[in-house]
């Protein structure tokens, strides 16, 4: 993902949330690069922030079998 959010601002918090094609590929990036207690972090960080906009996200980190994200960070901070 780097530091594409796409198409929204990057403090465009509703567009971001709302955009199943970003979250997915973030979900992606988390659930392949980062610990399971980052992934948890991050996950609930997400649905914290996503929940202020009445805005789902999924609960767990997931890639579809074979994925990998676009871009993304080389390691978690």
């Amino acid at each position: 993902v780097g530091a594409s959010f796409g198409g929204c601002g990057p403090i465009d918090i509703k567009c971001i949330c709302s955009n199943e094609a970003l979250i997915s590929d973030l979900s992606c990036c988390v659930a392949n690069r980062c610990s399971p207690e980052d992934q948890q972090a991050t996950i609930d960080f997400a649905v914290n922030l996503c929940r202020t906009y009445q805005i789902s996200v999924p609960t767990s980190a997931s890639c579809p079998a074979g994925s990998e994200p676009t871009s993304g960070p080389e390691s978690s901070a």
